[in-house]
């Protein structure tokens, strides 16, 4: 499998064993229909468990020094412990395997391979991998477990599906994707699921109902979709049959939002509107590899159509990405460099 892209399979499991059930969550990053799979873990061991894997792995364990670890043809799991390492997985279903958690990881995704580094100073360097499919973090008490899964999604599209996708993001929660998210949706899109279907996905979150509200009414939708899209209200004619065909059926809340969406003009004052917000929801989730929902709620919020608020938007997502990198803040960072450029690399903030 090619190390082109990220998508979290999230799951987490008992790695001293133990039986282990699961369902689907409600989630579209929480939105993102991940599988959560609960364990019932033996607490009464403090040893270090065995290493868990996929049936018939090998365990290849590196030192405190800087390695060079080659994988077999069958499935191996990697610990390459300290040191800056080098990983070639080989053949079979390879696995990477870090005694933490990851809020202190920073995951860089290209064509050229994957980096994960931690960035704690005391923590397991920086290392590289070729022909890894899967990254494994192990709490410190190893109660949980937590894969992600390497995929070619988000870098094998091209930038106007990764812009379809953003668009749902600004349309149903009016913020920013949040990296993991994008990525775990951007991997369906490019395995053939219809943006149609990633929209329906989206419109049974928890998150939607929040934006839009639970008990609305038809004119409300219609203007929190205008504002989420366009920041302003829907013209009166616009909104009248907007609520007709609504009321009757006509549409559904997903397919006009849709339409919506696709209704905008090449070259208008909205279309520049929305493409400064695609922009800022980019420089968010694959420039800057963050993912909390908040952040990116905010960042967003600070845009109304000014350059002014440009800069304001990328000013805090500058802080807040400095904030999740620290120690103090951690949070897992997931960076895909070459999905698009930079859209403001050329902005003095």
């Amino acid at each position: 499998m090619p190390l082109f892209g990220f998508v979290s399979s999230e799951t987490r499991t008992g790695v001293l064993g133990g039986s282990v059930s699961g369902e689907a969550t409600d989630s579209s990053h929480d939105e993102t229909a991940i599988i959560v799979q609960e364990a019932v873990v033996d607490t009464t061991s403090q040893s270090t468990p065995e290493p868990v894997g996929p049936a018939s792995s090998n365990y290849i364990e590196g030192s405190y020094r800087d390695d060079d670890l080659s994988g077999t043809p069958i499935n191996d799991v990697f610990n390459g412990l300290r040191g800056n390492d080098r990983f070639e997985g080989g053949e079979g279903w390879d696995i990477a395997r870090f005694f933490a958690i990851e809020d202190s990881f920073t995951i860089t995704v290209s064509t050229q391979g994957l980096t994960v580094e931690d960035r704690r100073p005391d923590g397991f360097g920086t290392d590289v991998y070729s022909s890894v499919e899967e990254l494994e973090f192990i709490s410190p008490d190893y109660s949980e477990r937590t894969g992600y899964v390497i995929t070619d999604g988000l870098l094998s599209l091209d930038s106007s599906s990764i812009q379809e996708i953003t668009e749902l993001y600004i349309a149903y929660f009016g913020r920013a994707p949040d990296a993991q998210g994008l990525n775990y949706w951007a991997d369906h899109f490019a395995n053939g699921m219809p943006i149609a279907q990633i929209a329906a996905n989206f419109s049974t979150s928890l998150e939607y109902r929040a934006t839009f509200g639970g008990e609305r009414s038809v004119e409300r939708f219609v203007d929190t979709a205008y504002l989420n899209v366009l920041g302003r209200s829907s013209d009166p004619t616009g909104a009248a049959f907007w609520r007709s065909a609504l009321e009757s059926g006509g549409v559904s809340e997903e397919e006009f939002i849709l339409q919506l969406l696709g209704g905008v003009s090449a070259g208008s004052p909205d279309r520049n509107y929305l493409d400064q917000k695609l922009d800022i929801g980019a420089y968010f989730s694959i420039i800057k590899g963050m993912s909390d929902p908040v952040d990116a709620n905010a960042a967003m919020n600070l845009y109304d159509g000014s350059m002014g608020s440009i800069r304001a938007a990328i000013s805090f997502i500058d802080e807040a990405y400095a904030d999740a990198t620290s120690a103090a803040g951690a949070e897992f960072i997931v960076q895909v460099v070459g999905a698009i450029d930079n859209p403001f690399s050329e902005l003095a903030i």
